[in-house]
C-alpha cells in the first residue's frame, strides 16, 4: 500500500472531480463541502495568515483530506478556550497550524479507508510544514474523531476537552407534538408558554433558501450580537455576507419579524439529512416571547417536515440547549510542539 500526501495551498488548485469523488465515499460534515471549504478561504471571518491542504492518495486514487490554517492567537482562540483547557500560551507574533477554522465544530480526517494509516501519515505532513512555517504548535480543533484523538496521542500530542457541541437526533422522535412532550419539565413549560405567547403576537417566522432577501439584515443582527457577547471579531458583518452567499445552495435563513422588523434569525446550514444551525442573532427588546426558543420549534417542526434526522446546535449556552432537547457531544483539542518528540 502507497500513501503519497500533496499539499496545496488553494482549493481551486484542487482537481475537482479527485474532491467529489473522495467526500461521496466519505461520511463528509457540512465544514468539509467545497463551497464552505472557499467561503473560508476567500471570505475568511477569522482570516488566517496561509492555508495548506493536504490530500492524501493511495495507489494513485484521492484517499484522505486535511485542511489547514497558519493563524495567530487571536484566530485560534477567539474564547480563550485553549488557555483555560490546555494551558497553551503564545508569544506576542507567535502562530498555530490548526485544522479546522473555529467556526467548524466537528473536526475530522476525511479518509475513505485505512484510516489509522492515512492518520498517521497526514500527522506526520502537518508537523513537517508547522516546523517549515515556524508555527509554535499545531494540531487539531473541536474534534470527537476517536481514532484521530488515538493517533494523535500515540504520537506525544496533548488531547484536552475543550467544549460541548449540542445535538438532537430527530430521527428518534415521532413528531413535534411528541418532541414537545419529552423535553425536560422546565424545557417543556419553557417551549409551551413560549409557542403560546408567539401566537398572540404580531410576529412571523419566515424560511428562506436562496436568494436571502434578509441576510443583509440578519448579518447584522449576527454581528451585533456577537459583540454583545464581548467577541466583535468573530462574526464580521461584511466578510460573513460574503461567506454565506458563498455558500450557495447548503444555505437556509431562519428569521423571526415583528412589526416589520427583524428581531432574531439563524443561518443554517443543511448537510444531507442534518440541519446545522450554525450563526444566530437576537434581539429581545420589545419581545414578549423568546425568539431563541421559537426558531429552535420551528427547525424542529422543518426538520420533521423536510425528512431530516439531526439538528446540530452548535458549542456554548448549554443550559438553555439541554432544556430544549439538546444532547451535548464532548469536543477535544489535539495540540503539538513542533520542537517536541514527534513519535509518528
Amino acid at each position: 500500500m502507497t500513501i503519497e500526501i500533496i499539499t496545496f495551498e488553494k482549493f481551486e488548485d484542487i482537481p475537482t472531480d479527485e474532491y467529489v469523488q473522495l467526500i461521496s465515499n466519505v461520511d463528509t460534515p457540512a465544514f468539509y463541502d467545497p463551497r464552505f471549504l472557499k467561503a473560508a478561504e476567500h471570505f475568511p471571518l477569522l482570516p488566517p495568515l496561509r492555508i495548506i491542504y493536504f490530500m492524501a492518495y493511495l495507489n494513485g486514487q484521492p484517499s484522505a483530506f486535511m485542511p489547514c490554517y497558519l493563524q495567530t492567537a487571536q484566530q485560534i482562540d477567539p474564547f480563550g478556550l485553549l488557555a483555560n483547557t490546555a494551558s497553551i500560551s503564545f508569544s506576542e507574533q507567535g502562530t498555530g497550524l490548526f485544522s479546522h477554522v473555529m467556526h467548524c465544530y466537528d473536526t475530522k480526517i476525511i479518509a475513505t479507508n485505512d484510516k489509522k494509516e492515512h492518520t498517521g501519515k497526514l500527522l506526520n505532513a502537518q508537523h513537517k510544514i508547522a516546523c517549515e512555517w515556524e508555527a509554535e504548535y499545531f494540531g487539531f480543533l473541536n474534534t470527537c474523531d476517536t481514532s484521530l484523538i488515538t493517533a494523535a496521542q500515540a504520537s506525544g500530542m496533548q488531547t484536552r476537552f475543550m467544549l460541548d457541541r449540542f445535538y438532537l437526533d430527530i430521527v428518534k422522535k415521532n413528531n413535534f407534538e411528541l418532541l414537545v412532550e419529552e423535553l425536560p419539565a422546565d424545557g417543556r413549560r419553557e417551549m409551551k408558554r413560549q409557542l403560546r405567547r408567539f401566537s398572540e403576537s404580531n410576529a412571523k417566522i419566515i424560511i428562506e433558501a436562496p436568494p436571502l432577501t434578509t441576510l443583509p439584515e440578519l448579518v447584522t443582527l449576527c454581528q451585533r450580537t456577537t459583540a454583545r457577547h464581548g467577541t466583535p471579531h468573530y462574526f464580521p458583518e461584511k466578510p460573513l455576507f460574503d461567506f454565506v452567499t458563498c455558500c450557495g445552495d447548503m444555505v437556509r435563513t431562519f428569521t423571526v419579524r415583528q412589526d416589520d422588523q427583524l428581531i432574531a434569525g439563524f443561518i443554517c446550514f443543511l448537510e444531507e439529512a442534518t440541519l446545522h444551525m450554525w450563526c444566530a442573532g437576537m434581539t429581545y427588546d420589545d419581545v414578549k416571547f423568546s425568539p431563541f426558543t421559537i426558531l429552535v420549534a420551528e427547525a424542529y417542526q422543518y426538520a420533521f417536515a423536510h425528512k431530516i434526522t439531526r439538528v446540530e446546535m452548535g458549542r456554548l449556552n448549554t443550559k438553555i440547549k439541554t432544556r430544549l432537547g439538546f444532547s451535548p457531544l464532548p469536543l477535544f483539542s489535539i495540540i503539538g510542539n513542533p520542537k517536541e518528540e514527534f513519535k509518528l
